[in-house]
């Protein structure tokens, strides 16, 4: 079995982004800001990192960090 661990930006319009996974509270953010950080999504890697221990091929991408968008 395979499965796809997916961080999605919550709010994606053309100025702003949203983060929750990792941060301690959800925020928006703004595109034009260049960050240096972001926070990373622990729940969901620990969970990627179970999954393999049991035999399935996880996978975990951060779109948020690689500054992907929703299709």
């Amino acid at each position: 079995m395979k499965v796809i661990l997916l961080n999605l930006p919550w709010i994606n319009t053309k100025d702003h982004y949203g983060v929750k996974s990792g941060a301690r509270w959800a925020s928006k953010r703004s595109r034009k800001q260049n960050l240096e950080y972001y926070p990373f999504p622990f729940y969901m890697a620990y969970a990627a990192s179970l999954l393999k221990k049991n035999g399935v091929d996880a996978k975990l991408r951060d779109a948020i960090a690689d500054k992907k968008t929703k299709p």
